[in-house]
């Protein structure tokens, strides 16, 4: 498993797709980005498989208007679970 600072241009990404949310599908998706930055910084494989796919999931809530926005936030977790399985 890489570093979280290898991975922070990535989490940076999320963390700018949860401006794009409001009420609770932001608190949630803000949660489990949270959570993946900690599993990192843990150096916590496993927790971060998990948070990977509580992300992913948030990434739905994302309107059509925002294809492109989700786009980049799937790249991202792409990225970010290559780093998961270094």
């Amino acid at each position: 498993m890489k570093t979280r600072e290898q991975v922070d241009p990535e989490l940076h990404i999320l963390r700018s797709i949860t401006r794009r949310l409001d009420g609770r599908d932001r608190t949630d998706f803000e949660t489990a980005r949270f959570s993946l930055f900690k599993a990192f910084e843990e150096q916590n494989a496993e927790r971060a498989r998990a948070w990977i796919l509580a992300v992913r999931a948030g990434l739905f809530a994302l309107t059509e208007e925002h294809t492109a926005l989700r786009q980049l936030g799937e790249n991202a977790l792409t990225t970010i679970e290559k780093a998961v399985e270094a």
